[in-house]
């Protein structure tokens, strides 16, 4: 059983983590009688399809973010691919997609690691990340060829050993290891493609970038991701 300790942004590593048996007990609890009822789609979405949605979660990795997490950490929407067979603390919610596959989370998780979403969420987190906040945030309206480059790139981020072997199957990645200047130039092309989605300007990835420390967006990245912008414009 993992928390939300146990996983950072495209790092599933697993620290602290505890065993928990698979009882009927647990299976009834992890099912959810009555999932997403406080959602936005409650209202337009059947008892039964959001059942459907969480049970087919359970069978594959899931989107995670971590639930403890404040606006002025070094970054605040921290989300991760969760290896399959993993069960999860209310510390680390995860997202059912009622539709979508593999592509669909890997875009969803490029998106929430990136710095142009996380900065808008550090101007509603104070020391809570949950979902009552998650939906009422917006997202940028990705085109088909900047959709497949996110979900690409955040899929090839998160296969990071066999455990995501059947998802980066799915998406059609490689799994394994990346190189630190492979992991970042992924991350500087997810970044750039948000903000372009967006339509931001260097001057407004300029104010996005002053609300991080140089400690957690380092001045290389910053340089690289401002030309990659530029690059995309």
């Amino acid at each position: 059983m993992w928390k939300g300790e146990s996983f950072d942004q495209y790092e599933p590593h697993g620290a602290a983590a505890r065993k928990c048996p698979a009882s009927a007990a647990v299976l009834k609890k992890i099912r959810k009688p009555r999932p997403g009822s406080g959602s936005l789609i409650a209202d337009h979405v059947k008892l039964a399809v959001r059942r459907r949605a969480v049970r087919s979660e359970l069978e594959r990795a899931r989107l995670a973010f971590r639930d403890v997490s404040r606006s002025d950490d070094s970054r605040t929407a921290r989300a991760c691919l969760v290896p399959p067979e993993v069960l999860l603390t209310n510390k680390a919610p995860y997202i059912a997609f009622v539709d979508g596959d593999e592509m669909t989370q890997a875009a969803c998780l490029g998106i929430i690691n990136s710095l142009p979403f996380d900065w808008q969420v550090r101007r509603y987190v104070e020391i809570n990340m949950n979902f009552f906040l998650l939906e009422s945030l917006v997202v940028p309206n990705l085109d088909d060829a900047a959709y497949s480059a996110v979900a690409n790139a955040a899929a090839r981020l998160s296969a990071v050993d066999d455990r995501f072997a059947q998802f980066a199957t799915a998406v059609g990645v490689e799994y394994g290891p990346l190189a630190a200047d492979e992991r970042e130039h992924l991350r500087i092309d997810i970044d750039a493609r948000v903000a372009r989605a967006w339509q931001l300007t260097h001057d407004d990835l300029e104010t996005i970038l002053a609300d991080f420390t140089t400690d957690a967006v380092a001045p290389a990245y910053r340089e690289a991701l401002v030309a990659r912008l530029l690059e995309l414009s």
